[in-house]
């Protein structure tokens, strides 16, 4: 299990090359499996190779919500309040519509009669709740008061932005336009 949460911290590294940010989704992710395994007592759940592989796999479903606002976070720029709120615009929906349809895909074998199909039930239903917990009310306020600056990218590309949308307000003004063209007026005296 420390592999792939390994794993998961080297990957998120790769894509997002922010560390905190990566160390937040990370917590997110671990927070999530430790909150899996103790609900799974509850649930009357025994851990054996099954559970446990079951376990190991849902850590992919699970860092798939956390990631994809980390990420979301880092391309937005303003301040902490503001990058959260647009990232939660923009990829909000997305993300729970993701998780909700994932619900509904495992929905059908909570009827099932057999352990292994249970157990899967149970283990990913759980992972993709309180995922999407984790990844959309736990990490954005942890951003909002943790969260690092966003991308150089970003911040550069909000400059040429501005910049772009000062000189289109100020149109070059031909010397044409500016010439006042008078009559000729004959004085009748």
């Amino acid at each position: 299990m420390l592999l792939a949460f390994l794993a998961v911290l080297l990957v998120n590294l790769l894509l997002v090359a922010n560390i905190v940010t990566c160390l937040l989704v990370l917590t997110c992710v671990v927070i999530t499996m430790v909150d899996v395994a103790g609900l799974m007592y509850f649930w009357d759940v025994d851990v054996n190779f099954l559970t446990a592989t079951f376990i190991i796999l849902s850590i992919g479903l699970a860092v798939d919500y956390s990631a994809h606002i980390g990420l979301a976070f880092m391309k937005n720029t303003g301040t902490r309040e503001e990058r959260i709120q647009k990232c939660l615009v923009e990829l909000g929906s997305a993300v729970f519509n993701g998780g909700f349809s994932n619900c509904l895909a495992l929905l059908p074998l909570a009827f099932s009669t057999s352990y292994a199909f249970k157990t899967f039930f149970k283990t990913f239903i759980l992972a993709s709740l309180l995922g999407l917990y984790h990844g959309l009310l736990f990490l954005p306020v942890t951003l909002s008061i943790l969260g690092p600056s966003p991308y150089q990218s970003a911040l550069k590309a909000k400059k040429e932005e501005a910049k772009g949308r000062h000189e289109a307000w100020s149109l070059p003004v031909r010397e044409e336009a500016t010439k006042v063209k008078t009559k000729n007026v004959k004085n009748d005296v």
